[in-house]
């Protein structure tokens, strides 16, 4: 028998993969996981918060995945559930391509939602880049929105650190003619400036701290937000990626290995945050080619057409 499309490069006990236990998949995850968690030196991310430039979650995804979905499982009975992602580089967008029986499509996933776009090339080739601005006039409109607030954001903190700073420069001044007029030599006032110095960064390392605990009690470094677009598989319909319908969701890798995660998903017909899990079977996945367009309005409107003639 031969291997499923999304496994053709992985090794040979991937034969058959349809046919294999839950369970003996799940072991073959397990080793898989072992043996990554043993030799990975450096994190893909920095879950404490400190730093959070450095996250490389999206390139984590790379791989085939074991897909868990209980509700899909519970209704249709389907048990091989697959997600296959490429990482098309750096700036480029992270794309997959999902086969949950009943339901099969494209996925796209960024760190932050606002940067996903509604709407995108190929995903074959060089890839997909961020915003394409050969898109539709309101997806160039809401690309240009996110860029305006952008730079808004930008500006406001500039000015918000300049303000800091302005008012730490003046707290420190007062702080220096308070220990000079309160002297009695001009040891003493060195020593007393001195103390106010030191109480001064005492006084901001301990905001720093607060700010960073804060950090980390509100960031989720672990997590990837995704949009997505498919088709029912027994019928054939597409499932449009519609803001009313909100074909969304998120995955959150459960340590910093990212060869598990948990995630919710809004799936159309089959309900609203649906829980799903994800297991890494390997690195590597073969590349695909299949568009966004495949499941575009265009695409749908010409299925409806095509089903009464």
């Amino acid at each position: 028998m031969a291997m499923p499309r999304q496994f053709v490069r992985f090794e040979n006990y991937f034969k058959g993969f349809e046919q294999l236990s839950w369970d003996y998949k799940l072991q073959k995850h397990k080793e898989f996981a072992e043996a990554q968690r043993a030799r990975s030196a450096v994190p893909y991310i920095d879950s404490s918060g400190s730093d959070p430039e450095y996250n490389h979650v999206e390139h984590a995804l790379n791989g085939c995945w074991l897909v868990k979905c209980d509700e899909i499982t519970g209704q249709w009975d389907e048990h091989d559930l697959r997600l296959q992602v490429n990482v098309r580089g750096m700036h480029e967008l992270t794309v997959g391509k999902f086969d949950w029986g009943i339901l099969e499509g494209i996925m796209q996933f960024d760190t932050d939602f606002s940067r996903l776009p509604h709407a995108s090339g190929t995903t074959g080739g060089t890839g997909t880049k961020r915003r394409r601005r050969d898109s539709t006039d309101s997806e160039n409109e809401r690309a240009d929105a996110a860029d305006a607030q952008e730079d808004i954001e930008a500006l406001q903190k500039q000015v918000s650190d300049l303000s800091e700073r302005l008012q730490t420069t003046e707290r420190l001044l007062l702080a220096v003619f308070d220990a000079f007029s309160g002297a009695q030599s001009f040891v003493d006032a060195r020593r007393r400036v001195r103390e106010r110095f030191e109480q001064h960064e005492a006084h901001q390392h301990d905001v720093q701290q607060d700010q960073a605990q804060a950090h980390r009690a509100s960031h989720h470094p672990r997590r990837v937000h995704f949009i997505w677009c498919g088709r029912e598989t027994r019928e054939g319909q597409i499932q449009l990626d519609d803001d009313s319908l909100g074909n969304r969701g998120w995955i959150e890798f459960t340590d910093d290995a990212c060869v598990e995660f948990n995630g919710v998903i809004d799936a159309g017909f089959v309900g609203q945050g649906v829980k799903w899990s994800g297991y890494k079977l390997g690195y590597d996945a073969p590349p695909f080619r299949r568009s966004w367009e495949e499941f575009s309005e265009a695409q749908y409107e010409e299925d409806r057409v095509s089903r009464w003639h």
